[in-house]
């Protein structure tokens, strides 16, 4: 019952608060500042996502390149078990 009353004190203690005004230059000021650095951000995150796409293209070419290769060095390796039927020399 006790605790009761204390949270009950304890969420009614914010009824009688008044909101504060800000100084109108201080205000001005953060907001200004604010701007710059979401203006910072959108650079920042464009530079990223330039950077992710430059490195998911340069991978899918290794990675093509890199089939490529496999699949000349399996067709000489058919080549020539198909010739010689021989699978050890």
């Amino acid at each position: 019952m006790e605790q009761d009353k204390w949270i009950e004190n304890v969420l009614n203690s914010t009824n009688g608060i008044t909101k504060v005004a800000p100084n109108e230059l201080l205000f001005s000021k953060i907001e200004k500042q604010i701007q710059e650095n979401n203006r910072n951000s959108r650079s920042t995150l464009w530079l990223v996502a330039a950077s992710v796409t430059l490195f998911l293209s340069l991978s899918v070419i290794v990675f093509q390149l890199s089939s490529f290769s496999k699949k000349e060095k399996t067709s000489t390796f058919d080549e020539q078990f198909t010739i010689n039927n021989q699978l050890y020399k």
